[in-house]
């Protein structure tokens, strides 16, 4: 006959324990990745800056609208995600080709 095992019953603090714990190693993988993830795209974001240099780029009007308006829409979404805890959108964009 096999051993049954038995369910261990938590009381209501050790289950505010666990939940406590929890929410602080989310907090701190947040800090961690977020501490990663924002200097790159601030970086890349100075990349996208680059590209406004007219001794090094040439561009119409209407695409440096284009590019500013995904940026200020992707902030956006950022912004709305963290306001309402809800995933952003993943889209992809890109200029454009004029032949």
């Amino acid at each position: 006959m096999a051993k049954r095992e038995r369910q261990v019953v938590l009381t209501p603090e050790q289950k505010d324990e666990r939940r406590k714990a929890r929410q602080a190693q989310k907090h701190a993988n947040f800090v961690r990745i977020a501490n990663r993830r924002v200097p790159a795209a601030l970086k890349h974001l100075q990349y996208v800056h680059n590209l406004s240099n007219l001794a090094t780029y040439a561009f119409s009007d209407a695409e440096a609208l284009a590019v500013t308006n995904i940026l200020t829409d992707a902030v956006e979404s950022i912004r709305m995600a963290f306001e309402n805890r809800n995933d952003a959108k993943d889209e992809k964009w890109q200029l454009p080709h004029n032949n």
